[in-house]
């Protein structure tokens, strides 16, 4: 039933989901439980507004969710690597990030997210090159500054090495590249911070490093949210099989772009695990590579109806633990 109206490419299609959006934002009680990180001077003025629950914070987080959306479908019809343009990977990437009941408000994440994205689509393009890819150096320039708003980013490094393996050959300016790209954001941030606020910068490493090693709460269900998360996972582990079943009949480009999808899933679950400040919150990012792993499943191959009750499922399952919890 979802399913069929999830494929449509009609323009209605993108007005109900906002509505749908708005109304599961607005619509329950607030529970703002995100863990807010002490944040640097120059990113002050971003806490004050995470730690808010007024209407404008609000605002400002539910119109970052949906443009995330939009450049996740945005990616997608530009590259074509699920096969068809379609809002299927914006509708998962809601739906998934919906399913926690703090995204409410607004947190740096939001903004980190779609800088993340922003370098997900300068990294995708740089197949096209078959020279030294400027591109690369962009990618990692936007991650850094993603990195700035919210510091466990910063260890995303490994994913744009394993990204060059997989997308480039092999050219040590490159990596340079990545390294320089990534590390522009901090020196620019601490010239800042010397200029206008100078005993700061005395102990701006030490800074990060209180930042990063800040300890925030993570995932705790409840046995409601426990059963949901692991039909979130039953469904992922399927996909990822099918996956592996047809990786040997999609093109070449779109078996690259999902190793880095998978890469990428495994580079924040391990920041998840390994870094104290890195919280639930992170899994709104982690849901960008899944949506597009859920989305291919979905799409391809005969619309069984185990497939359709699946969806059904899963769509029933987001709306109701905003309300149960």
């Amino acid at each position: 039933m979802f399913l069929r109206f999830a494929r449509s490419t009609q323009p209605v299609t993108l007005i109900l989901l906002t509505l749908m959006v708005g109304i599961m934002w607005f619509t329950v009680p607030i529970k703002n439980d995100y863990c807010n990180a002490p944040a640097i001077s120059i990113c002050s003025w971003i806490s004050r507004l995470a730690d808010s629950t007024s209407l404008p914070a609000r605002l400002t987080g539910m119109a970052s969710l949906l443009l995330m959306a939009s450049l996740i479908i945005n990616i997608n019809t530009k590259f074509l690597f699920i096969g068809q343009r379609t809002y299927l990977p914006g509708m998962l990437f809601l739906l998934l990030a919906l399913m926690l009941h703090q995204t409410q408000s607004f947190h740096p994440i939001f903004w980190a997210g779609l800088l993340l994205l922003f370098a997900l689509d300068r990294l995708l393009g740089t197949h096209r090159y078959e020279g030294l890819a400027n591109q690369v150096f962009d990618a990692a320039l936007l991650t850094g500054l993603a990195a700035v708003f919210y510091p466990p980013l910063f260890f995303l490094l490994p994913f744009f090495f394993f990204a060059l393996l997989i997308l480039r050959p092999f050219n040590w300016r490159e990596w340079f590249l990545v390294i320089t790209g990534m590390a522009i954001p901090f020196y620019l941030t601490y010239a800042w911070i010397y200029l206008f606020d100078k005993p700061e910068s005395n102990h701006f490493i030490s800074g990060y490093i209180h930042l990063i090693t800040f300890p925030c709460p993570g995932l705790k269900p409840s046995a409601t949210e426990s059963i949901v998360l692991y039909y979130v996972i039953f469904i992922v582990l399927i996909s990822f099989f099918y996956l592996l079943r047809i990786m040997g009949n999609i093109k070449i480009f779109t078996r690259k772009s999902y190793y880095l999808f998978m890469i990428l899933a495994l580079n924040l679950l391990l920041i998840y695990w390994l870094i104290p400040q890195a919280g639930k919150e992170i899994f709104i990012l982690l849901a960008i590579p899944v949506s597009y792993l859920l989305a291919l499943y979905f799409l391809s191959g005969r619309q069984t109806r185990l497939r359709l009750i699946f969806f059904d499922a899963l769509v029933i399952s987001a709306i109701l633990i905003r309300y149960i919890n």
